[in-house]
């Protein structure tokens, strides 16, 4: 978990030792240790977070078909299987609600890209016919990540077809 204090004090020292930052935020002359410790600190909250997210499945009675399948709108995070139903999810994973829910960042954005990526994935894999489909929402809020402590919340059906 990050600690805001220090994130803070390490940004500060890094923008007097460094220089400019982007208007993105990010230092331009180097990258420095606190965005590197940042970005992994996401990615490895965020495959906890899909973990935690296929278990939670799994105890449901789904079946795990895929993890992180890639195309070119981007990434399915969970591919499942439960009866005769495909479940394409989303996990979003937060350490805090500085950001807001998890669940709110699934925006008109995100929500067109899975639809894209499902479309190629019903395109390219061999799909039953017979077999519906929706887009589920898994969102976790983190409150003890060392305890494995969470808020998990599914959220089926969550984005709909255009």
């Amino acid at each position: 978990m990050i600690d805001s204090n220090r994130f803070t004090v390490e940004l500060k020292v890094s923008v007097a030792r460094f220089g400019k930052i982007s208007k993105a935020g990010r230092l331009d002359e180097i990258s420095g240790s606190m965005e590197i410790r940042k970005n992994t600190h996401n990615r490895s909250l965020g495959k906890w977070g899909e973990q935690v997210a296929a278990d939670y499945l799994l105890e449901q009675g789904y079946a795990i078909l895929a993890r992180n399948w890639k195309s070119p709108y981007g990434e399915l995070d969970l591919i499942a299987r439960r009866l005769d139903t495909l479940s394409f999810v989303e996990v979003k994973t937060r350490s805090g609600r500085n950001y807001g829910w998890p669940e709110e960042a699934i925006t008109a954005q995100k929500q067109e890209h899975l639809i894209n990526c499902v479309q190629t994935y019903l395109d390219e894999q061999p799909v039953d016919p017979n077999v519906d489909w929706q887009i589920d929402v898994i969102a976790i809020l983190v409150t003890d990540r060392g305890a494995n402590l969470y808020d998990l919340k599914h959220f089926e059906n969550a984005v709909s077809g255009l």
